[in-house]
């Protein structure tokens, strides 16, 4: 392991080193092998979120108080050695020529890292995300959205506070509640939608009720 860094109240960074070359589909995810006390081993998967010119591999890692995961990440020292099996999966990039959608809540931006990336290296789409947490003690918005809006012109970025602070001037509610009233942002796109499962499945729901085809709607559910 290289860093481990908490950039926002309960989400860790974490970034790996791999022993051997190690190659992915920007969606993909990587199992940790935690051990246990009995000696044996428990895996946590977790979406790679590493930008597609980086060599190493970077997780974003939800933290929850007791869990075996969270418990063993917390604990990982610089150096220490970490075991895994992937990349698996089957969440990826359409090959459509229209403009994207992303929408995710919390640590689901973590594979639309890789993918976004892809995106805007081309020449054409242009990429709008959605991403919605709790209020700004939650956000790590601005830590892995810089690159694009430092670097593209098609990006646009747009975060969503459910309960946020009295000085926020940003947009409030849930990502559900943006997309109802901003529902042209589902016209002639593909739509990409990443965390909670309920988020998940409601984000679907609304965009199959605007006449979004399910050829267009690629999710992962956490």
């Amino acid at each position: 392991m290289i860093t481990n860094k908490e950039i926002a109240f309960s989400t860790r960074e974490v970034v790996l080193r791999p022993d051997t070359s190690f190659y992915y589909t920007p969606g993909q995810y990587i199992t940790l092998l935690i051990p246990k006390k009995d000696g044996t081993q428990e895996g946590r998967s977790y979406s790679i979120a590493s930008h597609i010119k980086d060599s190493t591999i970077t997780l974003l890692i939800r933290m929850v108080e007791g869990g075996l995961g969270s418990t063993y990440v917390h604990h990982l020292q610089k150096g220490d050695r970490v075991s895994f099996v992937g990349p698996s999966g089957k969440f990826g990039l359409s090959t459509s020529p229209r403009d994207a959608l992303f929408v995710a809540t919390g640590t689901g931006i973590a594979p639309f890292v890789p993918m976004i990336d892809t995106v805007l290296l081309g020449q054409q789409n242009t990429v709008t995300l959605l991403f919605g947490v709790h209020n700004e003690e939650y956000s790590f918005f601005e830590y892995i959205t810089q690159p694009w809006k430092e670097h593209s012109s098609r990006f646009d970025g747009i975060e969503i506070l459910s309960h946020p602070r009295a000085q926020w001037k940003g947009a409030t509610g849930y990502v559900t509640d943006y997309i109802v009233k901003h529902s042209s942002l589902l016209t002639d796109k593909d739509l990409y939608v990443c965390g909670n499962r309920d988020m998940v499945q409601e984000v679907i729901t609304l965009a199959q009720q605007q006449g979004v085809s399910h050829n267009h709607i690629f999710y992962e559910k956490y």
